[in-house]
């Protein structure tokens, strides 16, 4: 199967449109895992569902006129990243509407604990721009660890660098994106 999706790729870089038909089943679960794990961080009003997520990447994937995918592992590498969009794009909307639209009041009795702080969507795209400017294989490497879920290995394989090389780079970005993202730096 990654044969095939390479030889699919190649067809769509050289303008057959047609061949979306064939690639998006073989590669549909794959991008619905990546896009599983990010739905999952979000707050739990966004009301992004998985497939949803998954369709909107589809479609801007079929709308770029940039389709230069060299393999199966670049074009994972550039779904992880059209998902990533879709989602600060969906936290920019939703921080467009106006402050306490729909809210309902409640009792202080009838709130639980709250669930820990969903990524500031925002704040994750320009950190990791900032990043990608400084470091940009810790940015691939963060891209496709943090948005596609991919392990270490697979990491390796898709940037073609050794696993231990992935590890290193993993904790220098996440190092990175911490101090970024901490209240106060800028």
């Amino acid at each position: 199967m990654p044969g095939e999706i390479t030889a699919l790729l190649q067809r769509l870089t050289s303008g057959d449109r047609e061949a979306w038909h064939s690639l998006a089943p073989l590669v549909y679960e794959e991008m619905k895992r990546q896009a599983k794990s990010q739905v999952r961080c979000e707050r739990p009003d966004a009301l992004l569902q998985t497939t949803a997520v998954v369709h909107e990447a589809l479609l801007r994937l079929m709308s770029e006129s940039d389709r230069n995918w060299t393999n199966r592992g670049h074009f994972y590498r550039v779904c992880a990243q059209v998902i990533r969009r879709v989602l600060v794009d969906s936290a920019r909307r939703r921080k467009a509407l106006r402050r306490g639209a729909g809210a309902e009041n409640q009792e202080i009795q009838s709130l639980s604990i709250p669930a820990p702080p969903a990524p500031d969507w925002e704040d994750l795209e320009r950190a990791l721009m900032s990043l990608e400017s400084v470091a940009p294989r810790q940015a691939r490497v963060v891209e496709l660890r943090y948005f596609s879920g991919l392990s270490l290995e697979e990491t390796a394989l898709v940037l073609d660098i050794t696993p231990k090389t992935v590890q290193r780079d993993w904790i220098a970005a996440r190092a990175w994106l911490f101090r970024e993202l901490q209240p106060g730096s800028a």
